[in-house]
């Protein structure tokens, strides 16, 4: 009887936190009101580095948990309706979306850069920013892309351009988390994870390059 009832109390909220516990969102309900233009009231708990979050608005509430992640900080706020179990979410994020930047594009390919092609080197591609779209500077492309801390991320791609010509397109992200190559999740290093049995002084064994591109 105790349970459903703090079930009950909650299931209307949403929760939403950043994988680092210790950022924090400051005047969350006017930042947020601002994001993602609620048409009705939001109620905003802190909770254990958790925001939970309650619409007046049925409407507000499916959109905000339907829509793409908004970023404050240039970090992705994460959305998930509340469970028993929320408090243990950051360990169960799988993916999470990041900004990330390619440059030194040979012009050859560059009437490409609204295509997958460059995206499918670091992940599920989820958009590219307008101005990339346009191809309004075409100094850089700007992509948000899903990573996943299953896959190492490249600094550079290699594009062969002609038979022993080979480029190296440069990446750069905006923001990445810490990610662990033991257990491969989010949120903390190797060297700090609780479910691994290597020594922290083990040394690190180098990624493999991504194969060229033919």
């Amino acid at each position: 009887i105790v349970m459903q009832a703090g079930i009950d109390y909650w299931s209307e909220y949403l929760v939403g936190f950043f994988l680092d516990p210790t950022q924090r969102l400051h005047d969350a309900v006017s930042v947020c009101r601002r994001a993602w233009k609620l048409r009705g009231n939001l109620r905003v708990k802190l909770v254990d580095s958790m925001y939970f979050l309650l619409f007046s608005s049925p409407e507000d509430h499916s959109h905000v948990l339907e829509a793409e992640p908004s970023f404050f900080d240039g970090k992705p706020f994460i959305i998930t309706p509340w469970s028993p179990t929320v408090a243990s979410a950051r360990e169960q994020v799988l993916s999470i979306p990041v900004w990330v930047y390619f440059s030194q594009i040979p012009s050859a390919l560059q009437p490409l850069l609204g295509s997958n092609w460059l995206a499918c080197n670091v992940g599920k591609l989820k958009c590219f920013d307008s101005n990339t779209v346009a191809r309004d500077k075409l100094v850089y492309a700007k992509a948000l892309i899903e990573i996943s801390p299953h896959r190492p991320l490249p600094s550079s791609i290699p594009v062969q351009l002609a038979i022993g010509h080979v480029v190296e397109v440069r990446v750069r992200y905006g923001w990445v988390p810490d990610i662990c190559t033991s257990c491969h999740s989010f949120g903390h290093v190797a060297s700090a994870c609780k479910h691994s049995t290597v020594s922290a002084a083990a040394p690190k064994i180098p990624l493999p390059r991504p194969p060229l591109r033919k």
